[in-house]
């Protein structure tokens, strides 16, 4: 019954939400777009979890830092401040590679691998005449003309026009490539698409983003982090009798969060850039609604103390009903002690 619980359920679903939603997709954005190894792609994924070593705890030491200069006033807006540059970094992220071709809606081509560009395999040490392949080669096509016949289904072989695949090799396929890996990535080499056109594919794995990408999912899973801490730094003022409850609320807002957010946008209707982009503009509207958490005692991000009358608590708490800190615990601990001389 009270307007701020619900307020902060819907706003920490913006930060802790985000960061279940992008443990989810992370690590298959940079292996699908960024062309990176399944086993590379998700080291990198999880820097967003591993900032929970310290960021959240720091987010926290930040809210009680300015409640002793500002007050909740101070925990509000640093609150505030922390998720909508949250936000910021995620629009970032996707505005990295937004410009660069996608495998989105992109047709199937076959995969190719680079069995080698050794001198011995071109002139003048390959003898003319000899078959000495080097470099890149579409791998069905090229092994099934060596007489190897992997047992690979074709869907397996190919990948997105700007894309790659993992594929795990069965022995033909070994034999074919010359190489001792149970996995190998399979790339497009596509130069032009649309096909048949003179329109230059600049894909995102050959753009050389990646760093610039894992510095900016490294500072935007501080901000995640830091955020998660500071709304626990509001929680316990909203509703002291209904702690617990409205601990609860706020917490469960979080999974609520991811569940919205992966299915407003990562549902292959838009490549995953651009909807990282839409979440980043969401996080920044949802945490807008910041500016209406108002405590009586304390004030709100615009109003101080007293300077409106308004009251959260639609339905007041019942006189003398207290929060477990509120309690004088001593004074129990001699009613019992009382008790038992008796």
């Amino acid at each position: 019954s009270n307007v701020n619980a619900w307020l902060l359920t819907i706003t920490y679903g913006w930060c802790f939400g985000i960061e279940l939603t992008m443990n989810n997709v992370a690590a298959k954005y940079f292996y699908d777009y960024q062309g990176l190894t399944p086993q590379i792609a998700g080291v990198i994924a999880s820097i967003f979890g591993l900032m929970n070593l310290f960021a959240r705890s720091l987010g926290g030491m930040l809210s009680d830092s300015c409640a002793k200069k500002w007050g909740m006033r101070g925990r509000l807006w640093s609150c505030w401040i922390v998720q909508s540059l949250e936000g910021m970094m995620c629009i970032f992220l996707g505005l990295v590679t937004i410009d660069y071709d996608s495998p989105y809606d992109k047709p199937d081509v076959w995969g190719q691998y680079n069995i080698g560009e050794e001198d011995w395999r071109y002139a003048p040490y390959c003898p003319a005449g000899s078959n000495c392949p080097a470099g890149w080669v579409e791998v069905d096509p090229y092994c099934r003309s060596m007489g190897f016949n992997t047992t690979k289904a074709v869907k397996d072989m190919k990948v997105k026009v700007c894309g790659v695949k993992s594929l795990k090799l069965d022995q033909p396929l070994k034999d074919c490539l010359g190489v001792g890996e149970k996995l190998i990535l399979l790339e497009d080499r596509t130069t032009y698409y649309p096909f048949g056109t003179n329109t230059t594919l600049d894909c995102i794995k050959n753009s050389d983003t990646i760093f610039v990408s894992i510095i900016i999912v490294l500072v935007f899973s501080i901000f995640v982090q830091m955020a998660e801490g500071l709304h626990f730094g509001i929680v316990p003022y909203v509703s002291r009798p209904a702690l617990g409850i409205v601990s609860g609320m706020v917490g469960a807002g979080g999974n609520l969060g991811s569940v919205i957010a992966l299915n407003w946008f990562f549902t292959d209707s838009m490549r995953s850039d651009e909807a990282i982009i839409q979440m980043g503009i969401a996080i920044i509207g949802f945490t807008l609604l910041l500016w209406g958490v108002h405590f009586p005692e304390y004030g709100s991000m615009f109003f101080a103390k007293g300077a409106i009358s308004y009251d959260p608590q639609l339905i007041p708490v019942p006189a003398g009903v207290r929060g477990a800190d509120e309690m004088d615990m001593g004074a129990h601990k001699g009613s019992k002690t009382e008790d038992n001389a008796a």
